[in-house]
């Protein structure tokens, strides 16, 4: 379970700076449920991969650099009888076929 919840986060982190409204990293960190520390880490992970993440002081938000963003596609699916049901995801089947 703490896989998906992982991926969860991952994508709520990205949603939240597409949109430039995380607020401080304190209250970033609360919404998500996690300290501050792990927040840290997380974004540091998104930035070793590649990700143009900044915090903008001014504005009090995470934000991508211009002309970047970030996002993620995952799904958790289940085939019985080339019928694929799917079970946790955040993308629409038809675009795995």
């Amino acid at each position: 379970m703490k896989g998906f919840q992982l991926l969860n986060r991952y994508d709520t982190i990205l949603k939240c700076i597409k949109y430039s409204n995380t607020g401080t990293p304190k209250d970033f960190s609360d919404r998500l449920g996690i300290c501050k520390s792990t927040l840290f880490s997380n974004i540091d992970y998104l930035r070793l991969h590649g990700a143009k993440i900044i915090y903008n002081r001014e504005l009090r938000t995470y934000q991508y650099l211009p002309g970047s963003e970030v996002y993620m596609m995952y799904i958790l699916g289940l085939r019985e009888n080339d019928t694929i049901i799917k079970i946790l995801g955040n993308c629409n089947l038809k675009d795995f076929r």
